[in-house]
């Protein structure tokens, strides 16, 4: 049966000429200050199918990962990209609104994230806390106490500061890393675009820099590493390139197919290079994440791997008609992407209560295999039944023909824990 789609699944259903980037309703919009960014660009951003696509393929690194396929030794690449795309999905769904209302409502912003997360996740953690309790498999005691953390969104700092690795849970810490982020990223662009826009890309930037700059101090000077790296303050930098990309946008122009609209800018000529060398670079992580030292990849991996996500992005949002753009835009990994979340949330519980610690190989390959397998059913039911009636639920927002469910391109979390040697085999039971 084919997906409802309503009038949130477009991520830029806007009419230009009704609220200007700093209008109010009934007035004409006012145009861009003189090097600063048009918002009439934001307003021809629609549904991307091929944005499913690359959260198909970042999610699937991760369960690889969690299985322990030799060749997924660096899944959790799929986190980083993940991370670039929230900022970037986030950061446009904000201009958006800024540009039809004048403001962002911090109000609706909050109801759409608990309406497009809470439920998967409440329902993930009474049916895992029931199951565990009679299962008892490996870990137990510490994937209760994950479930407790992951509910109240403190398992980046549980696992940040060593209080408990949060056993089956651990993977919940990404969670608690984006809220911690949108609880201050919206106010903070709003103040920005409050004070002109003007100042938008130079104050964005700035942001940015200065998480780079902090994580990378950390790293080097620190040496804050490992779980350290769950922190909301070691990963601001990836999902800042996310929001800074969105803001670029604004002066590059529409996304276009090759012969349609104006001619590229310069730099657009080189955007398949950068995009071929990309993604050969981070499948070289997935496969082979330590092939340039560990020293590279705990203290520069991090940047590259968010340089080359946004180019990702860039490239198949603006080249609708390319080969990847197409790849990205098949139904089956859409169709994965759109269920990316509550795959997220149920391999790793399930990889749990399937670990089959201590028995032959052939049997923990065969419960690694079951859950994989129960993990996409899960899936497919969380998103049936689960999380999609809160989609058509309708949130109070300002007088609107745009009034609906949130878009499935809003972002849930994707991540994993950063698991290697004993953790890693932990992992996979």
């Amino acid at each position: 049966m084919p997906e409802r789609s309503g009038p949130w699944d477009t991520v830029g259903g806007m009419k230009a000429g009704k609220l200007g980037a700093a209008g109010r309703p009934g007035k004409r919009p006012a145009p861009a200050a003189a090097g600063g960014p048009d918002f009439a660009v934001a307003r021809h951003f629609r549904y991307l199918p091929q944005l499913d696509g690359i959260r198909a393929l970042a999610v699937g690194a991760v369960v690889a990962q969690h299985a322990e396929l030799s060749v997924a030794r660096g899944g959790g690449v799929g986190v980083d990209v993940f991370f670039v795309l929230s900022g970037y999905l986030i950061t446009t769904l904000l201009l958006q609104e800024f540009d039809r209302h004048g403001t962002i409502s911090m109000r609706n912003f909050y109801a759409r994230r608990a309406r497009r997360l809470l439920p998967a996740l409440f329902a993930v953690a009474a049916i895992s806390l029931v199951a565990f309790s009679i299962v008892r498999p490996y870990l137990t005691h510490d994937t209760l106490v994950g479930i407790l953390a992951s509910v109240l969104y403190v398992s980046c700092w549980f696992r940040a500061f060593g209080v408990s690795e949060l056993g089956w849970f651990g993977h919940t810490w990404s969670l608690s890393v984006e809220e911690h982020f949108y609880l201050l990223w919206p106010p903070l662009l709003l103040l920005i675009l409050r004070k002109g826009l003007r100042n938008l890309r130079r104050w964005v930037l700035l942001a940015l820099g200065v998480a780079v700059a902090y994580r990378v101090g950390s790293s080097v000077f620190l040496h804050a590493g490992g779980a350290r790296m769950n922190g909301p303050d070691m990963r601001a930098d990836q999902l800042l390139t996310g929001c800074a990309l969105a803001v670029l946008f604004l002066d590059i122009g529409r996304p276009s197919e090759h012969g349609d609209g104006p001619a590229p800018p310069w730099w657009d000529r080189w955007l398949t290079l950068a995009v071929v060398v990309s993604i050969l670079d981070l499948a070289r992580i997935v496969v082979f994440p330590y092939a340039l030292g560990l020293t590279f990849a705990k203290d520069a991996s991090p940047e590259f791997v968010a340089l080359e996500s946004a180019i990702i992005v860039t490239y198949v949002v603006r080249r609708a008609a390319s080969p990847l753009t197409r790849f990205l835009s098949h139904r089956s990994l859409v169709w994965l992407g759109r269920r990316s979340y509550a795959i997220y949330l149920w391999h790793v519980p399930l990889f749990g209560l399937f670990s089959l610690k201590g028995h032959p190989t052939s049997e923990r390959l065969a419960g690694r295999a079951a859950a994989c397998v129960l993990t996409l059913v899960a899936a497919w039911a969380s998103f049936r039944w689960v999380e999609s009636p809160f989609y058509r639920r309708r949130v109070e927002q300002p007088a609107t023909a745009d009034d609906g469910a949130p878009p499935p391109e809003e972002p849930a979390p994707l991540a994993a824990p950063a698991a290697t040697g004993d953790r890693a085999r932990d992992l996979a039971g």
